[in-house]
C-alpha cells in the first residue's frame, strides 16, 4: 500500500491557523504535542528566557519576543526551506491557542568531548497541564553522532538527563502532566518515563514519542508494562522508517499521513491532520516495511561493538571534513568531500574493509528482500485478478 496525501491536505501548519480553541475549552491532543515537541527545537534560551531563573515562567510571546529568527532556528532543521520553519514560527506566533500558554525551564546543553547534545523546555497551559519537551538532534556532528550511539549503547549522556529533568519538573507541577518528543526527543521522553521515579511516573497522563527509533536494549522493566503502554502514543510518517528502527512494539504505533519522502516526512511540520486529529493510515507502507525490516534484522547480524566501530569510523570521517554541523556540510559540500576523502583514506585497511563488508551486506539484504516484496505483490494481484 502506497500512501500519498492529498496536495491540499491541512498539515499541522494549518491546524494553528484554523484551531484558535484555547486549551481551557479542548484539551491537549496529539497533533498539539507534535507543536509543542517542534517548538522544543526553536534556541529560546538565546533569548530572555535564558537569562531568567530556571523555575521562573513567562508568557511564551515574551520568549519569542526580540530574537531573530536565525537567532531561533540556530542550526536546526527548521532553517531549511524544505521544512517549512519559517511558516511554522508564523503560524505559531500568530496562534491564541498556543500564546496563552507560559514557557519555562529552559535548557540546552552540549558537551563534544562526551558526545552530549540534549535540550528541553516545560509548557504551561491554561488548563493547570503542563507539557515536558526534549529537543530532538540539532544539526551539530556532535548531536547526530549521539544519535547513532544509541544503536549499540544502552544509554547516552543525554538519557539521565532527560530523567533528572523530568523529575525536577514533577517535583513542582500538578499531576495533569504530559512528557514527549520528536526523533531524538521522542526517545527520550520514553527513556525519562520508562525510568522516572514511581511519584513522578504517576503525574504523568500521556507519553508521546513522535518518530523517535526505540531502544536496542529496553531501558527498564516498565518499558512494555500495561500502565506505561497505556500511557504512550507513539507515531511514525506513513512512509518513514526512522521511527520504526529497533522498534519491537509495532502493535503500539499509530501512523500517520505526512507529505514529502523520507526526511521531508520525518519532520513533524509535514504531518498531515483531518479536523483536530491527525490523518491515519492503517498500516506503514510496503516499500517503507521492506527496509525498515531489512536495517533491523541487518543490525542484529553484528554484535553493539562491531556497530560501535562503524559509527567511529563513519563520524571520524565526517569530522575530517572540519565541519562543525550537517549545515555547514551541506553549505561548503565540495569542501567537504574532500576532507571526507582524506578521513576515509586515513582509516586501516582492515577496518575500511570491515565498514564496506557491512555495507556490502546491508545492500544485498535490501535488495533480496525488495525482490521477496515485489513477488509478493505479483502474487497478490493475480489471484485478485
Amino acid at each position: 500500500m502506497s500512501h500519498t496525501p492529498p496536495k491540499d491536505q491541512p498539515t499541522i501548519i494549518d491546524y494553528l491557523r484554523y484551531n484558535r480553541t484555547s486549551f481551557g475549552e479542548q484539551p491537549l491532543n496529539g497533533v498539539d504535542s507534535v507543536i509543542f515537541c517542534t517548538a522544543a527545537f526553536m534556541c529560546l534560551e538565546r533569548g530572555v528566557l535564558g537569562r531568567r531563573d530556571p523555575n521562573e515562567r513567562i508568557p511564551l510571546p515574551m520568549a519569542l519576543c526580540g530574537l531573530r529568527r536565525s537567532e531561533l532556528f540556530g542550526n536546526t532543521w527548521l532553517r531549511s526551506r524544505k521544512f517549512k520553519g519559517d511558516s511554522f514560527l508564523t503560524a505559531f506566533m500568530e496562534s491564541p491557542r498556543f500564546m496563552e500558554c507560559s514557557v519555562g525551564r529552559c535548557v540546552s546543553e552540549t558537551n563534544d568531548p562526551a558526545d552530549k547534545q540534549f535540550g528541553a523546555v516545560t509548557f504551561y497551559l491554561p488548563d493547570n497541564s503542563v507539557y515536558v519537551a526534549y529537543r530532538g538532534t540539532d544539526g551539530s556532528i556532535n548531536g547526530w553522532r549521539e544519535d547513532f550511539n544509541l544503536c549499540f549503547m544502552s544509554s547516552v549522556p543525554s538519557m539521565p538527563a532527560a530523567r533528572h529533568y523530568l523529575e525536577e519538573v514533577a517535583v513542582t507541577c500538578p499531576p495533569n502532566l504530559y512528557v514527549g518528543g520528536h526523533s531524538k526527543g521522542g526517545v527520550l521522553a520514553e527513556y525519562a518515563a520508562c525510568t522516572c521515579s514511581r511519584h513522578a511516573f504517576e503525574q504523568i497522563s500521556r507519553i508521546f514519542n513522535h518518530d523517535g527509533p526505540g531502544f536496542s536494549i529496553p531501558p527498564s522493566s516498565r518499558y512494555d508494562n500495561a500502565d506505561y503502554l497505556a500511557k504512550l502514543e507513539k507515531t511514525v510518517p506513513g512512509n518513514g522508517i526512522i521511527g520504526m528502527v529497533m522498534e519491537d512494539r509495532p502493535g503500539i504505533v499509530k501512523v500517520v499521513a505526512a507529505k514529502g519522502l523520507f526526511i521531508l516526512e520525518h519532520a513533524g511540520t509535514n504531518w498531515c491532520v483531518d479536523g483536530d486529529e491527525f490523518m491515519y493510515y492503517s498500516s506503514i507502507d510496503d516499500d517503507a516495511q521492506v527496509l525498515y525490516k531489512t536495517v533491523n534484522t541487518w543490525s542484529t547480524k553484528y554484535t553493539p561493538q562491531q556497530r560501535g566501530m562503524l559509527v567511529d569510523a563513519l563520524f571520524d570521517v565526517l569530522e575530517a571534513s572540519e565541519a562543525k554541523s550537517i549545515n555547514e556540510l551541506d553549505d561548503d559540500w565540495l569542501r567537504s568531500l574532500r576532507g571526507m576523502r582524506k578521513g576515509l583514506k586515513a582509516l586501516p585497511d582492515d577496518l575500511k574493509e570491515e565498514i564496506f563488508g557491512m555495507v556490502r551486506e546491508m545492500r544485498r539484504a535490501f535488495i533480496a528482500s525488495t525482490k521477496t516484496a515485489i513477488k509478493g505483490g505479483k502474487r497478490t494481484k493475480k489471484k485478485e485478478a
